[in-house]
Protein backbone atom coordinates (compact mmCIF):
# COMPACT_ATOMS: atom_id res chain seq x y z
CA UNK A 1 0.00 0.00 0.00
CA UNK A 2 1.89 3.22 -1.26
CA UNK A 3 -0.59 6.02 0.42
CA UNK A 4 -4.69 6.02 2.12
CA UNK A 5 -7.14 7.45 3.80
CA UNK A 6 -10.20 6.27 5.72
CA UNK A 7 -13.96 7.26 5.35
CA UNK A 8 -14.42 6.76 9.01
CA UNK A 9 -18.34 7.20 8.86
CA UNK A 10 -18.78 4.11 6.43
CA UNK A 11 -15.86 2.19 7.83
CA UNK A 12 -14.04 2.19 3.90
CA UNK A 13 -10.65 2.18 3.23
CA UNK A 14 -9.19 3.96 0.08
CA UNK A 15 -5.57 3.01 -1.02
CA UNK A 16 -3.39 3.32 -3.99
CA UNK A 17 -1.78 -0.30 -4.70
CA UNK A 18 0.58 -0.95 -7.56
CA UNK A 19 1.58 2.93 -7.99
CA UNK A 20 -1.74 3.64 -10.03
CA UNK A 21 -4.44 1.54 -8.51
CA UNK A 22 -7.35 3.30 -6.05
CA UNK A 23 -8.79 0.16 -4.12
CA UNK A 24 -11.85 0.91 -1.96
CA UNK A 25 -12.28 -1.94 1.17
CA UNK A 26 -14.94 -2.23 3.49
CA UNK A 27 -12.79 -2.17 6.69
CA UNK A 28 -15.05 -4.40 8.86
CA UNK A 29 -15.29 -7.18 6.21
CA UNK A 30 -12.51 -6.78 3.97
CA UNK A 31 -14.26 -7.36 1.10
CA UNK A 32 -13.04 -4.91 -2.07
CA UNK A 33 -15.52 -2.61 -3.34
CA UNK A 34 -14.21 -1.23 -6.58
CA UNK A 35 -10.84 -0.56 -8.58
CA UNK A 36 -10.19 2.53 -10.17
CA UNK A 37 -6.88 2.61 -12.68
CA UNK A 38 -5.67 6.57 -11.76
CA UNK A 39 -4.31 6.26 -15.32
CA UNK A 40 -0.69 7.64 -14.55
CA UNK A 41 2.14 7.49 -17.35
CA UNK A 42 4.99 5.69 -16.01
CA UNK A 43 7.35 8.40 -15.33
CA UNK A 44 4.56 10.09 -12.50
CA UNK A 45 3.24 8.87 -9.55
CA UNK A 46 0.45 9.79 -6.24
CA UNK A 47 2.38 12.18 -3.28
CA UNK A 48 -1.32 12.74 -1.82
CA UNK A 49 -5.20 11.18 -1.18
CA UNK A 50 -7.68 12.53 0.95
CA UNK A 51 -10.84 11.32 1.31
CA UNK A 52 -13.16 14.43 1.49
CA UNK A 53 -16.79 13.78 3.33
CA UNK A 54 -18.75 17.05 2.31
CA UNK A 55 -18.11 15.98 -1.12
CA UNK A 56 -18.46 11.88 -0.74
CA UNK A 57 -14.66 11.92 -3.08
CA UNK A 58 -11.38 11.09 -2.49
CA UNK A 59 -8.68 13.46 -3.82
CA UNK A 60 -5.79 11.98 -5.05
CA UNK A 61 -2.07 14.51 -5.89
CA UNK A 62 0.51 13.15 -8.08
CA UNK A 63 4.38 14.37 -8.56
CA UNK A 64 3.03 15.82 -12.48
CA UNK A 65 0.78 18.34 -10.87
CA UNK A 66 -2.79 16.47 -11.32
CA UNK A 67 -5.29 17.05 -9.20
CA UNK A 68 -7.84 13.91 -9.24
CA UNK A 69 -10.85 13.35 -8.00
CA UNK A 70 -12.89 10.24 -7.48
CA UNK A 71 -16.48 10.84 -7.45
CA UNK A 72 -19.18 9.20 -6.14
CA UNK A 73 -16.75 6.62 -4.21
CA UNK A 74 -19.96 5.26 -2.07
CA UNK A 75 -21.99 3.57 -5.08
CA UNK A 76 -20.37 0.68 -7.21
CA UNK A 77 -19.26 3.16 -10.33
CA UNK A 78 -17.25 5.69 -9.15
CA UNK A 79 -16.08 8.61 -11.74
CA UNK A 80 -12.50 9.63 -12.50
CA UNK A 81 -12.03 13.33 -13.25
CA UNK A 82 -8.65 15.72 -13.25
CA UNK A 83 -10.23 18.27 -12.03
CA UNK A 84 -6.60 20.49 -12.07
CA UNK A 85 -3.14 20.72 -12.51
CA UNK A 86 -0.52 22.37 -10.93
CA UNK A 87 2.43 23.63 -13.61
CA UNK A 88 5.38 22.61 -11.92
CA UNK A 89 4.59 19.44 -9.73
CA UNK A 90 2.93 19.04 -6.72
CA UNK A 91 5.52 17.52 -3.84
CA UNK A 92 2.91 16.81 -1.06
CA UNK A 93 -0.93 17.77 -0.05
CA UNK A 94 -2.40 18.21 3.22
CA UNK A 95 -5.92 19.53 3.95
CA UNK A 96 -7.81 21.12 6.81
CA UNK A 97 -9.41 19.39 9.94
CA UNK A 98 -12.58 20.68 8.55
CA UNK A 99 -11.79 19.94 4.68
CA UNK A 100 -12.32 23.68 3.77
CA UNK A 101 -8.87 24.23 2.93
CA UNK A 102 -6.07 21.89 1.26
CA UNK A 103 -2.56 23.15 0.75
CA UNK A 104 -0.19 21.97 -2.17
CA UNK A 105 3.08 21.86 -1.96
CA UNK A 106 4.72 22.58 -5.52
CA UNK A 107 7.75 21.34 -7.25
CA UNK A 108 9.84 24.89 -6.87
CA UNK A 109 9.20 25.32 -3.38
CA UNK A 110 5.90 27.22 -3.27
CA UNK A 111 2.59 26.40 -1.21
CA UNK A 112 -0.45 27.26 -3.89
CA UNK A 113 -3.73 27.31 -1.07
CA UNK A 114 -7.05 26.63 -2.33
CA UNK A 115 -10.85 25.63 -0.94
CA UNK A 116 -12.73 22.77 -1.32
CA UNK A 117 -14.43 24.17 -4.13
CA UNK A 118 -10.55 24.80 -5.68
CA UNK A 119 -10.94 28.56 -5.08
CA UNK A 120 -7.42 30.17 -5.08
CA UNK A 121 -8.59 33.14 -3.85
CA UNK A 122 -6.04 33.91 -0.66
Amino acid sequence: MLFSTVNSEQQILYAVVASSLLVSTDINTGEVAWEVDLELEKDNAVVGIQYVPDTEAVIVATRKGDILEISKVLSKSPLLDCIGSVETGIENMAWSPDFEVVIFTTGIATMLMMTQEWANNF
